[in-house]
């Protein structure tokens, strides 16, 4: 018998219903009715159409799921300083977040979000296009779409690499999922899958003449996705906007949309859907071989009492015990997992499963207090409990009494392994590795344990599955849980992923040793070849759960610009850091990879002391000039009207500070006049779709922000004013400080400025024209005012030694070195 598994852990059922009114249980009912299936695929967090993901799953009751090709590991952040494989997990929580608002399901490919592509012959080369295409497939064949709706087209109008790339391989997945000799491994667990359309959801943004063709081509289709649903009280693209809403790390919060709103459907592959929805085969409950399933539903809707939604969970359960009888294993889960939502919701069921804390030992013991509430209904018992290998066998079943909570206990052993994100567990570049054909396309780790129970119906047997949390009050924030974890015994945490010494001056490193236990005594070893480290073993005594203490200690570097690491040891083996993502919207995320920084030795030179950092998007910059061995004052909204600037060698601006901060440009002129006086402005990169404010009033002299870019972390630069002092003092720059740069040389570049500006700088990407706004200045009185699209933010805590000099020559910029 074929291995099949549904990607059932990701229904709302098997995570225990939520408490739902009697007019979003008549909405249920009406979906079991339903057998359409979607799938939307682009290629980022973001890049989703929610509007027509929440259409497609409240209007039209399909069966709805993005696929993102990636995480969206390669982008900024506009909340935090997460960044490369900590935002790709927060972004994978606003996902999952978004689609609890909107009500798809979530799925992802292997793929790395390596940054900016101008093209999808690169994307694909970089991310092993066979890979994400078996990928693809393997989601397809699971998930078992009737159609495919991708949010780009497959050519140059996507305007970025991943964009087409993702769009190209929905095309080719279509055929590939039909075919059996294609990715025949996957065929142990899944059957050979036709999609039977793929459709591209365009708009007159991009497709000018869609509403034109429209008229006269019949691939073309479009939907009123503004629909109301009265069950729920919300419109589709209502709960869309709120779902769009919570991709807050993209800056992508928007106004709710209510009323008609018409989305436009291009066909790419497949038959042809003129009439949209209605043209799409989909089985019906005699196709499945219980055609009686569907008078049960008619008597189902035509008695549902919403005062005493109780008096269903009889026929429900008949529903869900005819149901045996298919023998297709996707609609018979499928549709059981809907009927099991509806009985819970039917009897007020609250079901939960709670640890005694969030944190174990490898192999530890979970004290588990299972409780069960039936609201409505006393006509349900369980026939017992058990976690694993433990658990309770009841000689009769446990009869629930109405609205009297029964609880259980039991205790039973977590795994022995740490928790990490499975795509993290092995190191990666363009390609997560994964081993276990299962975990691929799933948005996240199943949880650590599950209680099991059999809930009886009129003696029908419905099995569940409640997944362990630790729940705890907030005297703010009320009743919250989170996810179990395990842990080793002790984590130790660098404060800073990369340490610079300057000038052969030792450096002070910090380390957060975090008990994940009550007991023990620990050896802690730091390593960190050709650094002579102050104090390199610790002995760690007397800890508690819980429990964190910095150790400081104080490396003296080697010569030569050589990039090295520290890393920590605890009783002999590697030790794992400890880092949680944790912000309002999201469920809390723990991320432990290995405990280790990167050092980097500098031959620096810089002049004065301090500096002011206005913080924008969150970036580590003020971190790296610190480093360089300035103090750094971060100003904020409250403390930049009392400062005075002028002890100040120069004020750096975040990234995107002005799209993020409106009270900035309140200061505009405080700004000018420090410059005016001798201070240096130096303003990052802000994106100008975002900016909304005349952007004029950003320098002293307008200029304009582009959409301009170098991805090519080596492209040539080319120095265009060789006398400047920005490459000449206090350190010389040249060819070899653009050297072993990451990810890119920068973005959103100056596209157009008054003549009092100089552009410093010129690169480009291989066969497109020469970008020179990357770093332009200008005089002004006795100071200088910069503005950059280099992504500094990226350099400096990568411990690229050229960018650390060029930025400390633009903060060393002195009237005397004109």
């Amino acid at each position: 018998m074929k291995k099949y598994i549904l990607f059932i852990f990701l229904l709302p059922s098997l995570l225990i219903a939520q408490t739902q009114s009697s007019s979003q249980i008549l909405d249920g009912i009406n979906r079991l009715n339903s057998f359409t299936t979607v799938l939307y695929l682009a290629a980022h967090p973001d890049d989703e159409n929610t509007r027509v993901i929440s259409w497609l799953e409240n209007g039209e009751h399909a069966r709805t799921a993005y696929l993102s090709i990636t995480r969206g590991d390669g982008g900024q952040n506009l909340i935090g300083n997460e960044f490369g494989d900590e935002l790709g997990i927060l972004r994978t929580q606003e996902l999952l977040s978004a689609r609890k608002i909107d009500g798809g399901e979530q799925f992802f490919t292997r793929a790395v979000d390596f940054g900016y592509s101008r093209n999808a012959t690169e994307t694909l080369e970089k991310w092993d296009e066979e890979a994400v295409l078996s990928d693809v497939v393997w989601v397809i064949r699971k998930f078992k779409p009737q159609l495919i709706i991708t949010r780009f087209p497959p050519d140059e109008r996507a305007g970025h690499g991943h964009h087409t790339a993702s769009a190209m391989l929905a095309v080719k997945a279509i055929e590939a999922a039909a075919d059996k000799n294609k990715f025949p491994e996957q065929l142990e667990w899944v059957d050979a899958w036709q999609v039977q359309s793929v459709y591209w959801n365009t708009s007159s943004w991009w497709d000018k003449q869609v509403e034109e063709d429209i008229k006269t081509d019949s691939t073309i289709w479009k939907a009123d996705i503004g629909g109301y649903n009265p069950l729920t009280g919300w419109s589709h693209n209502e709960l869309g906007s709120l779902a769009r809403s919570q991709h807050k790390c993209q800056g992508f919060g928007v106004a709710i949309d209510r009323g008609e709103q018409f989305e436009f459907f291009r066909h790419l592959a497949g038959k042809t859907m003129p009439n949209g929805m209605v043209d799409l085969a989909s089985p019906t409950w005699s196709d499945l071989g219980v055609g009686e399933i569907k008078e049960m539903i008619n008597t189902l809707n035509s008695t549902f009492d919403a005062e005493h939604p109780e008096k269903s969970i009889n026929i429900l359960a008949g529903i869900y015990n005819t149901l045996n009888h298919v023998k297709d294993d996707y609609w018979r889960e499928l549709k059981q997992n809907q009927c099991k939502e509806l009985i819970f919701a039917c009897a007020g069921l609250h079901m939960e499963a709670l640890a005694d804390k969030f944190s174990y030992q490898p192999g530890g013991i979970v004290k588990i207090k299972a409780n069960f509430l039936s609201r409505l209904s006393d006509n349900l018992s369980i026939t017992g409990l058990y976690c694993g290998d433990a658990g309770i066998a009841f000689k009769q079943p446990a009869q629930f009494e109405k609205n009297k909570t029964l609880t259980l206990e039991l205790d039973a052993p977590v795994s022995k392994k740490i928790s990490n994100p499975y795509w993290l567990i092995k190191s990666h570049d363009e390609m997560y590795d994964v081993d276990d054909q299962q975990l691929i396309g799933t948005p996240e780790n199943a949880p650590e344990l599950f209680v099991t129970t059999t809930l009886l119906v009129n003696n029908i047997g419905i099995p569940i599955k409640i997944p362990v949390v630790y729940k705890w009050r907030d005297r703010v924030e009320g009743e919250l849980q989170r996810d179990l974890i395990v842990a080793p015994p002790v984590t130790v945490t660098f404060s800073e992923p990369m340490y610079v010494a300057v000038n052969e001056a030792s450096v002070n490193v910090r380390a957060l040793v975090k008990w994940h236990t009550d007991s023990g005594s620990f050896k802690v070893k730091f390593e960190a070849n050709g650094w002579e480290i102050s104090k390199s073993e610790w002995i760690l005594e007397n800890g508690s759960f819980d429990k964190e203490e910095w150790i400081n200690l104080l490396l003296t570097p080697k010569k030569g610009e050589k990039a090295e690491t520290i890393h920590a040891k605890v009783d002999g083996a590697r030790a794992n850091a400890y880092k949680e993502i944790k912000y309002n919207h999201i469920k809390t995320q723990v991320y432990m990879p290995v405990s280790e920084a990167k050092l980097s030795y500098l031959n620096i030179k810089k002049v004065g002391s301090k500096v002011g950092y206005i913080k924008g998007a969150g970036d580590l910059v003020d971190v790296g000039i610190e480093q360089m061995g300035y103090k750094v004052d971060l100003l904020d909204e409250t403390s930049i009207s009392t400062t005075e600037f002028s002890q100040y060698q120069a004020i750096v601006i975040g990234i995107r500070a002005y799209n993020t901060h409106e009270w900035l440009i309140n200061y505009q002129q405080k700004l000018m006049d420090y410059i005016n006086l001798g201070g240096n402005v130096i303003v990052q990169y802000n994106t100008a779709s975002r900016f909304d404010t005349d952007q004029k009033v950003m320098g002293p002299y307008p200029f304009k922000i582009g959409r301009g870019r170098v991805t090519e972390e080596n492209a040539k630069a080319t120095i265009l004013e060789k006398k400047s002092p920005i490459f000449r003092t206090p350190n010389r720059v040249g060819k070899a400080d653009f050297k072993n740069w990451v990810q890119e040389r920068g973005l959103y570049f100056a596209s157009e400025w008054d003549e009092n500006y100089t552009p410093l700088i010129s690169w480009h990407d291989q066969g497109l024209d020469e970008e020179q706004g990357g770093l332009i200045m200008c005089p002004y009185g006795k100071g200088a005012y910069f503005y950059t699209g280099i992504s500094f933010f990226r350099q400096l805590p990568a411990g690229v030694p050229g960018a650390f000099r060029l930025l400390a020559n633009m903060i060393s910029y002195t009237s005397e070195t004109k």
